[in-house]
């Protein structure tokens, strides 16, 4: 699958990396558009993970969870829950950042989307609501679809349960050996398309509204018009193996909730 090193993003997160080698955490993967089986009829799938077919078209994903380092670039905040000094990754900076409400995500989007000359994907409206401007070419969230897809593999995925295998140790950092604390991004093993931590260390926000899905065909779905929550996805730290599965969901309200389990990942449109 190619992979897109956009010129200005690679300059601009080099800033935040510690040491040249580490330049690496400002790729972003190009991802091929394609069909799939979205949701789960596995022994432990929820309700709420319908096998359904969908079609995303291709757009482009960050390979890493945003750091804290990152996010106290933009917006001179510091919001994560754990302080870490060492104690769940070896450089708290590029832990991946969390204890973030939604609008607060988006709000990160748009500023890093200013701040490179790019269109803001985000509008407020009245009260809590966003609204997504689809032709913008700045910073923005997955929608669940795409997220999915991509942690599947994409159109080359192998079919494992976690995002890259079917052993949850060597992708994750999960209940059973994180000790109860996020760790710094990309210590694990990557999945088909070069993307780490789809499963475990921090739950990751989505675009969509969460809601059940029905089992008609989709085409690169963005989730309910109306709703109280948004999705998570990928699983944390501190949950079993069941929650770490790539079809598995979670929620969270949209209006002034966050949580110390849950961060995100930037994407963007490619065309």
């Amino acid at each position: 699958m190619k992979k897109i090193l956009f010129g200005a993003v690679l300059l601009f997160f080099g800033l935040e990396i510690s040491s040249a080698k580490d330049n690496v955490y400002s790729s972003f993967v190009n991802v091929e558009g394609g069909t799939f089986q979205m949701g789960s009829s596995d022994s432990n799938a929820k309700s709420d993970e319908k096998v359904h077919t969908v079609f995303v078209k291709s757009f482009s994903i960050s390979k890493y969870e945003v750091t804290r380092s990152l996010y106290k670039k933009i917006t001179k905040k510091s919001p994560g829950y754990f302080t870490c000094g060492g104690t769940c990754c070896d450089d708290p900076s590029l832990c991946p950042v969390e204890n973030v409400t939604f609008q607060e995500v988006l709000e990160f989007c748009n500023a890093l989307s200013k701040k490179e000359g790019l269109q803001s994907a985000y509008i407020k409206k009245e009260g809590e609501n966003w609204e997504w401007d689809r032709k913008a070419n700045g910073y923005r969230l997955p929608t669940e679809a795409e997220w999915e897809f991509a942690a599947r593999g994409g159109n080359s995925s192998q079919g494992h349960v976690y995002s890259g295998s079917g052993k949850l140790g060597d992708v994750a950092w999960y209940l059973g050996n994180s000790d109860g604390f996020p760790h710094q991004v990309a210590k694990k093993e990557a999945n088909e398309l070069g993307l780490y931590d789809m499963t475990g260390n921090v739950w990751e926000f989505v675009w969509d509204i969460y809601g059940e899905y029905d089992d008609s065909i989709k085409e690169n779905p963005s989730g309910p018009e109306k709703g109280r929550n948004r999705v998570l996805r990928g699983g944390g730290f501190n949950d079993v193996g069941s929650l770490q599965r790539v079809s598995a969901r979670w929620q969270l309200r949209q209006s002034g909730y966050c949580g110390n389990y849950a961060g995100f990942r930037l994407a963007r449109n490619v065309d």
